[in-house]
């Protein structure tokens, strides 16, 4: 492989940005991945690797999540159902057996994005409010990528719905 300077240093940006987004997994593997593209960069672009000029810093506490963050992306990625007992922001709980479809990683705050057996419809989760989760032997009965697109679908139709009330709320 061979990489620009400019690429190099999406790259470790990006790694950083995982470090402190990521869960501790994540941020591992991100810094496994630097040391192994580093060791097959030539010499002379190792520096713009390794010693880059880009800044990700952290100023948040970690968001606590009482399960295994790594867990949870290997079954998004692997297609099983999960069962989730929820607390909603009024401290009301709730379970559910979902689809789970991605993960959003918002500023330490993490979104499980899946598929509500119980709504019929996709709902989004904070992490932080799961108080457990199971992992089900289950598959989804759809294809993630396909319940991925029908998601996003809906999501830049919502976008654009709250874009086109706040022009007319402005308008007035």
């Amino acid at each position: 492989l061979m990489f620009t300077a400019d690429e190099l240093e999406a790259l470790i940006l990006g790694a950083r940005l995982v470090e402190v987004q990521g869960d501790t997994e994540l941020a591992a593997a991100a810094r496994d991945a630097v040391a192994k593209i580093g060791a097959v960069v030539p010499k002379s672009l190792r520096p713009v690797l390794l010693d880059a000029p880009l800044i990700a810093p952290d100023y948040h506490e970690p968001t606590p999540e009482p399960f295994n963050s790594g867990e949870l992306r290997r079954a998004v990625r692997d297609g099983f159902k999960l069962h989730l007992n929820y607390v909603d922001e009024q401290g009301r709980r709730t379970e559910r057996t979902v689809w789970p479809v991605a993960i959003g990683y918002f500023d330490h705050k993490r979104i499980l994005i899946a598929h509500c057996e119980l709504r019929g419809d996709f709902r989004h989760f904070r992490t932080d409010r799961i108080a457990n989760l199971a992992i089900l032997d289950d598959r989804i009965p759809a294809r993630r990528d396909a319940l991925f697109s029908k998601w996003w679908q809906l999501a830049a139709v919502e976008q654009k719905d709250y874009e086109t009330q706040n022009l007319a709320k402005s308008a007035t």
